[in-house]
């Protein structure tokens, strides 16, 4: 019981497992094709009535999966896909059925809109009747992981990341001596977006080239994306709009530069799946990790939630889970912000082999508002945990500047920023052996709360 909560305050320990290699880095560049192919047909936006219908979103689940079919198997997806639309027609009618999105290759999922009848459940019976589908998932949206009180600004106790990572974590330590900065490693971070133009990710570091980007719905054509920090990135939830920049403000920057802040080499992948007004749907979220396979993210970051109480999530879990375990890419999440709740975890934080990842303070006792555990199946989660409180970040749209924020979303991503400086040196390592290593590593002597004597369970 004493692995529930743990701290990755000593990463210096990880030094342990690694061979001497002091002395200077050499300097080596990647430089792997940014590739802009579709990943899970877009077909419509995301309204919520048409034909004056209430409508409801399902995700369903073919019976062909794609990781066993090898060559053709994409063809014969999609064939199996074209069956069960029109079984679905024929429930309703084909006007009221509406193609949201398709997604072929990490799973065979269709996300449908239907009316809403007054007996949904007798519906998705008559759905799982035909011998083409094997489930169907109520589909939902997702919010950021942001804690309490976010962005405050007059906090006495906030610091910067890149002390709290070097320093309290211990990053600096293999950086400087082991020569292990993350290059080489790629991690897809999966939130609102990312702002390539701040200076904190090696670009203009100018409002006016932040204004230019923002305005530009394609800025790979324009040569101001990618960067040689932003590698690759797509948006998700903005049909024809082909630029993961965040918004003013953004979630997903703050995610990012704490990932630089353990890492500052790693090559980052910006899949943009959350829209400032309407969250982050399941359907963005499966395309864009189908995405993140493809440009060859060896660990994908989603600091992303829903509210407490809505219960286990088993659809993007499995998804997960298939990444994980068939592709040996490393997922890293959060714990969730509702405290000391048993059972009360964020949405992807119950996914069994990813990392999940509570919030701890640098004074070295659990945050008050990260999410204990257990699961929603008893599992013991979080695996483990990192500073979540406030810490400088940087600050989409503002050039060169910072905000202060705290939340499991920010612990989350230095926990990816610490793997992948061990996926740097452990390249033969398999994403459960990153796993065991991190939490092998880590401090046991995490106390309950502020002042407390009881270690945390």
């Amino acid at each position: 019981m004493n692995r529930l909560h743990l701290t990755v305050a000593a990463v210096s320990i990880l030094a342990a497992f690694l061979p001497s290699q002091v002395g200077v880095c050499a300097a080596s560049e990647t430089n792997r094709p940014f590739d802009d192919r579709t990943h899970g047909a877009f077909l419509v936006d995301d309204d919520e009535r048409h034909l004056g219908l209430s409508f409801r979103r399902i995700a369903i689940e073919g019976s062909a999966e794609p990781a066993r079919l090898g060559n053709g198997g994409k063809a014969k997806v999609k064939e199996q896909q074209s069956r069960i639309i029109r079984h679905v027609e024929k429930i309703f009618t084909k006007e009221s059925v509406t193609v949201v999105r398709q997604q072929h290759n990490i799973i065979n999922l269709l996300f449908v809109k239907i009316p809403e009848t007054q007996n949904d459940e007798t519906i998705d019976q008559r759905i799982l009747k035909s011998r083409d589908v094997v489930h169907v998932f109520a589909s939902t949206d997702f919010e950021p992981a942001t804690g309490p009180e976010e962005q405050q600004v007059d906090d006495d106790d906030d610091e910067q990341v890149a002390n709290v990572a070097q320093e309290y974590l211990g990053a600096k330590t293999l950086h400087d001596e082991y020569c292990l900065t993350g290059k080489g490693v790629r991690v897809a971070v999966l939130d609102s977006g990312i702002d390539y133009t701040h200076a904190t990710f090696g670009g203009p570091g100018t409002l006016s080239a932040y204004e230019e980007a923002m305005a530009s719905t394609n800025p790979k054509s324009q040569g101001i994306f990618p960067t040689k920090r932003v590698v690759s990135g797509k948006n998700f939830v903005s049909g024809g709009v082909h630029n993961p920049i965040d918004e003013p403000q953004g979630h997903g920057t703050m995610v990012a530069s704490a990932v630089i802040a353990m890492a500052p080499d790693v090559e980052l992948v910006a899949a943009k799946v959350c829209h400032p007004t309407r969250g982050c749907p399941d359907h963005a979220i499966v395309a864009a990790l189908d995405f993140a396979v493809e440009q060859g993210a060896n660990i994908i970051n989603l600091s992303l939630g829903m509210q407490y109480a809505n219960g286990y999530y088993y659809l993007l879990s499995r998804v997960l889970e298939n990444i994980i375990r068939w592709m040996n890419i490393l997922v890293v999440v959060p714990s969730g912000n509702f405290g000391n709740k048993p059972f009360a975890m964020g949405g992807l934080a119950d996914t069994a082999n990813a990392i999940t990842v509570g919030a701890s303070s640098t004074k070295n006792h659990m945050e008050w508002f990260s999410a204990r555990g257990p699961d929603i199946l008893n599992g013991l989660k979080p695996d483990i945990s990192a500073p979540g409180s406030y810490m400088m970040l940087a600050n989409a749209g503002s050039g060169k500047g910072g905000a202060r924020s705290r939340g499991t979303s920010y612990s989350s991503p230095l926990v990816a920023g610490a793997a992948a400086l061990l996926s740097q040196q452990c390249t033969e390592c398999s994403v459960f052996a990153i796993k065991a290593i991190l939490m092998n590593s880590a401090r046991r002597d995490l106390r309950y709360f502020s002042g407390s004597d009881w270690k945390a369970p």
